[in-house]
């Protein structure tokens, strides 16, 4: 058992593997004292992520809920803020949660009314939600009891117009119909019926093997007869950032105890495996099952790897993750590479520097890659990804207040450098939040003195923000910056609710194995495609993308080709020069196949890319943040390709307009470090000024003859 086993083993089995977010609601146990908005709103949360067990509740409004209620974790404690936190009490729902509101009137009591299915001898949770809505304080009281079935009594002591929750175990253990009460006692009583059916208890037993039918790690969600989420015993119960599902991480080998009747299971693994969703009449003489993962399209034999640049191990919250835990989550995406980060989170404390070695973790194999490498976070310069190095870069972090490394200094481009020195790689992490509002809507402010002085590699443009990442890098190749594209997801593997690895990642073409080192220098040439699931083929004159053509004079010809297959539906592929649509192919309905071959013409230098859009789906496991901006709410950029390049005449890639865009944002880079910049020294203010000056330079000298200069 790994540790992450050995660690939450114990606490997930008391509810069937429920999350370990909520082992206070589910072990039984009364809510602490409400002494602050943040105590009860993680009372909330608690109850909210028990709700998104049970299959009949709301997806992504679940996930709502949650950032509404995140909102209201630091308000003050008044009966404003209770009647905030009765109001998203009183959207959760499904068949396992019982509302109890008491107003001057007396009781109301309402539940789905659905007969519920337990598992002989087997606990189940009810939620119990308690409302006071009278204007004073009260004693509540609240015990399940009926044949067979008794829980402890609960007492709650709730403010005026305060809510809260607590989860009850319930357990039956004869066959056939049961029939329980809830008895409610407080200024006056009231009761409800639990009633519904006692089913044996089944094992489930599942085995998933690979094309070549290997035991093989995977995702997988199974949905009960009882209409609930379950984990294996001893996996870690985690929940989908975009819809709220319940999910688990196996090493191939599965077995659950679950009530007997139709049972759902949903096993993926990555984006070029075909998922696979089987239902099963789950019968005590059901055979084992077994779950064989074929291709959709096998990247790997024809020389891509995929990756994800941006991982995290442990990061806030309990730190208990280990190399065994890591690889399994990247083994279960199918990823190739596991780029793992040594940062800090929001303040001084560094996770996981530890397991930094300057090259692959032992763990790793022919076909996986576990690395450590470094996010460099700054709040006034932005976040950067290095990669392949051989020692950190330091310091690990600038400008955040109150603690060691406080002062703004050294600016990105210096840390930048460092890495590149060693061989290593320079990424912007998520750049931009919004449209076009730089330095404001950007997180990477430093981004555009640092692609001007060539000490940038490539930009994340798939990490929760794709969109307005995607035109902010336009900018900088409508300039002639040769900046391949990058992804990642910026998951947090020791969270349960948490981005998934490698749900936007990289592939990178590094030819006929797998070998770091080549992966590296094809993410730094721009031989890649970033995804949210759909695979990419993308040639232009029979070249993959970083690649480039030259012509003597306009206008030229080029022959593309585009090819699309994908886990996700899809709705569109387009081919983009110069940031503008030159060809195009869609679907009326969504479809998991689409491409485009042709001939483009072309009039002046241009760079060449393609990209994909699909409809909203609940499979799109790390879509664009709620934080983002769109330019539509019915569809997302789910692929797109590093560029290929096609000069004319000699002249250079050139946007006036990007440029005074770029000249804009200089200045209000270097008006906010002026003006709110924090150093210990003049001369360090100095120098950081002195590089944004140089940066300003390369822009200056720009125009529709010259291109940028070469580092």
């Amino acid at each position: 058992m790994s540790s992450m086993s050995a660690r939450h083993s114990s606490r997930l089995l008391v509810l069937l593997a429920v999350a370990a977010t909520l082992a206070p609601l589910l072990r039984g146990e009364e809510p602490q004292p409400t002494r602050s908005a943040e105590v009860a709103i993680q009372t909330f949360e608690d109850a909210l992520f028990f709700s998104t067990r049970d299959n009949t509740g709301y997806g992504r409004h679940a996930v709502d809920l949650y950032w509404d209620a995140r909102e209201h974790s630091a308000d003050k404690l008044d009966g404003d803020f209770y009647r905030k936190l009765s109001s998203l009490y009183s959207k959760l729902g499904g068949d396992h949660l019982v509302h109890v509101r008491l107003s001057e009137a007396g009781w109301t009591v309402a539940g789905s009314g659905r007969p519920l299915i337990l598992a002989q001898g087997q606990a189940t949770g009810v939620l119990i939600i308690v409302a006071n809505q009278t204007s004073r304080v009260q004693t509540v009281t609240v015990k399940i009891a009926g044949e067979e079935i008794s829980t402890p009594a609960k007492q709650l002591k709730l403010d005026a117009g305060e809510s809260t929750a607590f989860a009850s175990e319930i357990r039956a253990g004869a066959l056939g119909a049961f029939h329980a009460q809830i008895g409610i006692r407080g200024e006056h009583e009231t009761s409800a019926i639990l009633a519904g059916e006692v089913r044996p208890a089944v094992h489930l037993r599942m085995h998933v093997v690979d094309a070549k039918g290997n035991t093989t790690p995977a995702r997988v969600y199974v949905h009960g007869a009882d209409g609930m989420s379950y984990a294996a015993p001893g996996a870690f119960d985690r929940i989908m950032w975009m819809t709220g599902e319940h999910f688990f991480y196996t090493s191939g080998s599965i077995e659950i105890e679950l009530p007997a009747g139709k049972t759902r299971v949903e096993v993926r693994k990555g984006f070029d495996y075909r998922p696979v969703i089987r239902e099963i009449d789950l019968t005590p003489n059901t055979p084992a099952i077994f779950v064989r993962l074929e291709w959709l399209r096998n990247m790997n034999a024809s020389g891509w790897y995929s990756g994800d640049d941006h991982i995290h191990g442990n990061y806030v919250g309990e730190q208990w993750t280990t190399p065994p835990d890591d690889l399994l989550a990247v083994r279960a995406e199918g990823l190739n590479i596991g780029n793992m980060l040594v940062s800090n989170s929001v303040g001084g404390t560094i996770h996981d520097e530890r397991f930094f070695e300057g090259k692959p973790n032992a763990l790793s194999n022919s076909n996986e890659i576990l690395e450590w490498n470094q996010e460099m976070r700054t709040w006034s310069y932005g976040h950067l990804l290095l990669l392949n190095l051989k020692h950190l870069v330091r310091p690990l972090y600038t400008g955040f207040p109150g603690v060691e490394q406080w002062e703004d200094y050294p600016s990105n481009y210096s840390q930048a450098q460092q890495a590149r020195d060693q061989g290593g790689v320079a990424l912007y992490a998520h750049p931009a939040l919004k449209f076009d509002q730089i330095p404001t809507g950007s997180l990477a402010g430093e981004l555009v003195a640092d692609v001007a002085l060539h000490a940038v590699d490539g930009i994340e443009v798939f990490c929760s923000h794709d969109e307005p990442s995607m035109e902010l890098w336009y900018r900088f190749l409508n300039l002639g910056f040769r900046v391949g594209i990058s992804g990642g997801s910026d998951a947090f593997v020791n969270q349960n609710f948490a981005f998934l690895p490698g749900g936007e990642r990289v592939y990178v073409y590094a030819g006929g194995r797998l070998d770091y080192a080549t992966w590296i220098d094809g993410l730094r040439r721009g031989r890649s495609f970033a995804t949210v699931g759909p695979l990419l083929t993308f040639e232009v004159d029979g070249d993959s993308p970083g690649a480039e053509r030259h012509f003597a004079s306009g206008p030229a010809s080029v022959s593309v080709r585009v090819d699309v297959i994908s886990v996700i539906p899809i709705i569109r592929v387009e081919v983009v020069a110069n940031g503008h649509i030159v060809a195009e192919a869609s679907s009326p309905k969504p479809t998991n196949h689409l491409k485009w071959r042709g001939r483009v013409s072309l009039r002046e230098s241009s760079w060449l890319a393609a990209r994909v859009w699909a409809p909203d789906n609940d499979r799109i496991s790390d879509g664009p943040s709620r934080w983002s901006e769109r330019r539509s709410e019915s569809r997302t950029l789910a692929t797109h390709s590093s560029p290929s390049y096609v000069y004319i005449g000699g002249q250079p890639i050139f946007s006036e307009s990007d440029r005074d865009f770029c000249l804009r944002w200089l200045d209000a880079l270097v008006d906010r470090i002026r003006t709110d910049g924090k150093y210990a020294k003049d001369t360090h203010r100095d120098e950081v000024l002195s590089t944004f000056a140089r940066a300003r330079k390369v822009y200056e000298a720009m125009d529709a003859t010259a291109p940028p200069p070469q580092p």
